[in-house]
C-alpha cells in the first residue's frame, strides 16, 4: 500500500513537473526578463528625462495597452470590473492608470474567475507584445521570416548548450532591426516603430499589485492541475505526455514575449545611453 503510493506521488510529481518545465518554463523565464527589463528602462528614462519625462513621453501609450489588457482578460473571464482608467496620471502616488474590480470568492463557482485574476495579472505581458507584432507588421516589408527565426531560437533553447543558444540570441537580434531598418535608416518607419516600442516597452510588466492580485489564481491554477494529473493518473494514463502538446500550445506565445525582450534588450541600451548622456550635456561647463 505504502509502496502503491509513492510510485503514484513519484509519477503525479514527475509528469506535474514535466508539464511546468517543457509547457511554461520558458515562457515564464522569457515574462520574467521581460519584466526586468522594463523596469530597468523605467530607471534609466527617470534618471534621464524624469518622471514628468517618463509620463509624458511614453505613458499616453503604454499605460492605456497596461490597463486595457487587465481590462479584457477581466471580462473574458467574467470578472465584475468596478473602475477603469486607462489614463490618468496621478503626481501624488506615481499611478499612472488603474483597473479596479470585484475580488471572486475561491468557491467552485467562481474557481474561473479567481483563475482569471492571475491572466488578468500578467496580461500587459502579452498584450504589448501583441501591439508590437501589429506594429511590426505594419511598419516593416516582411516579418514573416523574423518570426520563424523566433521560433527556432525557441526551439533551440530547450535542446542546444549555452553558447549555442547565445549565438542563436545575438541572430535574432540581428534578425530583429534587419527587419526594423528594411527600409533603410532614412526612412520615418523604423523610427516610428522604435518610439512606439520604447512606449510599449516602459509599461508592460505586471506591477506588484496586479502579482499580487493574481497570486490565489496562480496556486487555484496548479491546484488544478495537479487534480486533473491525479485523475489521469488513476485512469491509467500517461499525463507527462502532455507536456510536449502544452509546448507547441504556448509556442506562439513564447514566440511573441522573445521578440518583445529582443526589442526590449535595445531599449534597454538606448535608455542607459540617455541615462548616461543627458546629465552630462545638462552639466554647465
Amino acid at each position: 500500500m505504502a509502496q502503491n503510493l509513492a510510485d503514484f506521488l513519484a509519477a503525479l510529481t514527475s509528469a506535474f513537473c514535466r508539464q511546468v518545465v517543457l509547457g511554461f518554463g520558458l515562457l515564464a523565464l522569457v515574462g520574467l526578463l521581460l519584466s526586468l527589463t522594463q523596469r530597468w528602462i523605467f530607471l534609466f528614462l527617470f534618471r534621464a528625462i524624469g518622471l514628468k519625462g517618463v509620463v509624458t513621453w511614453t505613458g499616453w501609450l503604454g499605460t492605456p495597452l497596461h490597463e486595457l489588457s487587465h481590462y479584457l482578460v477581466g471580462k473574458l473571464f467574467l470578472i465584475e470590473i468596478t473602475r477603469i482608467k486607462l489614463w490618468e496620471p496621478d503626481p501624488d502616488d506615481g499611478v499612472l492608470g488603474y483597473v479596479r474590480y470585484r475580488v471572486p470568492r475561491l468557491r467552485p463557482a467562481e474557481l474561473h474567475k479567481v483563475v482569471g485574476t492571475f491572466l488578468m495579472g500578467v496580461a500587459p505581458l502579452f498584450g504589448g507584445a501583441l501591439f508590437l507584432l501589429a506594429a511590426l507588421q505594419l511598419t516593416s516589408r516582411d516579418p514573416a521570416p523574423l518570426l520563424l527565426e523566433a521560433r527556432r531560437f525557441a526551439a533551440l533553447v530547450e535542446a542546444a548548450p549555452p553558447p549555442e543558444v547565445a549565438r542563436g540570441f545575438v541572430d535574432l537580434v540581428r534578425g530583429v532591426y534587419l527587419t526594423v531598418f528594411s527600409d533603410g535608416a532614412l526612412s520615418w518607419r523604423p523610427w516610428l516603430f522604435l518610439y512606439l516600442a520604447m512606449c510599449v516597452g516602459a509599461h508592460l510588466a505586471p506591477s506588484r499589485a496586479d502579482l499580487r492580485g493574481g497570486l490565489a489564481g496562480f496556486l487555484v491554477l496548479l491546484t488544478l492541475a495537479l487534480f486533473a494529473n491525479a485523475v489521469a493518473l488513476l485512469l491509467r494514463l500517461q499525463p507527462g505526455d502532455a507536456a510536449e502538446s502544452l509546448a507547441r500550445l504556448t509556442g506562439p506565445l513564447t514566440v511573441m514575449l522573445l521578440l518583445a525582450l529582443v526589442l526590449n534588450c535595445g531599449n534597454l541600451v538606448l535608455a542607459f545611453a540617455l541615462a548616461w548622456a543627458l546629465p552630462r550635456w545638462r552639466r554647465p561647463n
